[in-house]
């Protein structure tokens, strides 16, 4: 699940004639544990714009905002984004009485090569470093770093399309903190005090699908993240191993270039 809308970038620029684009709106629903490690979950639906924008090195769509700093045929360096839903420390048992979990936005260049390209397939590897940075609206502060090498997969087929997503992540010694670590303050005789270390954040496999209709857009997703062997996996606030999110969206576009 890590995949932001970010809708309110370069509406400046929406009405250049070398412009193309989609605007829309529609509704999403997902189903997300607290944080990674968490046996308690969430559920978050809301109305969401739907924007696909292109023009020149830009494009903002599903995948954020990306921006090609170079381009060849192959090999591709742009801007990713990416973030987590707030958490209210109240509805995960093993955070009681901490502090809650802010919006995480994460961003930074994104290193692209494709391997093979055709009419239907397409193979590529991604190499995303993005800063961590929550924030409440009212303040921000930055949350370390994080990489995730990734291989894709995709299939398209008229209206349909298809995407696979595998690899693992590693983070630094800050972003393990804002997630699984307890400082002696808000240590208990069921939670220890736990200062967590950098190194691997766990390893993720996502599949999405998508049909377009007419005006219509349907879409879904699935994540699963594996934090066996993780560098916090001694933390107290790990419950389990495994993570999952689900979602769905459903979006209608009303006008297109």
């Amino acid at each position: 699940m890590k995949n932001i809308f970010l809708s309110l970038l370069l509406f400046s620029t929406l009405h250049s004639s070398e412009s193309k684009y989609e605007l829309g709106l529609g509704m999403g629903v997902v189903t997300y544990p607290s944080y990674i490690g968490s046996k308690s979950s969430n559920e978050f639906i809301s109305p969401l714009p739907y924007i696909r924008y292109e023009s020149g090195k830009t494009k903002l769509g599903r995948g954020g905002l990306q921006y090609k700093f170079f381009d060849s045929k192959d090999l591709t360096l742009d801007l990713s984004l990416g973030g987590s839903l707030p958490v209210d420390s109240e509805n995960a048992k093993s955070r009681e009485g901490m502090n809650d979990l802010d919006f995480a936005l994460e961003v930074g260049p994104r290193l692209n090569y494709r391997f093979y390209k055709d009419e239907h397939h397409k193979v590529s590897f991604k190499l995303p470093l993005r800063a961590v940075i929550s924030t409440d609206i009212k303040e921000y502060e930055s949350q370390g770093f994080l990489v995730a090498p990734n291989l894709n997969y995709r299939y398209k087929q008229d209206k349909f399309q298809f995407k696979l997503k595998t690899g693992p992540i590693w983070a630094d010694k800050t972003y393990h903190n804002y997630f699984y670590g307890v400082t002696p303050n808000y240590a208990t005789a069921q939670r220890q005090a736990y200062d967590a270390e950098a190194g691997y954040n766990g390893y993720r496999n996502t599949i999405s699908f998508k049909y377009k209709q007419d005006r219509w857009n349907y879409g879904a997703f699935a994540s699963h993240f594996n934090i066996d062997g993780t560098s916090f996996e001694d933390s107290p606030l790990v419950e389990t191993k495994s993570a999952l999110f689900l979602g769905t969206f459903i979006s209608y576009t009303f006008y297109k270039n």
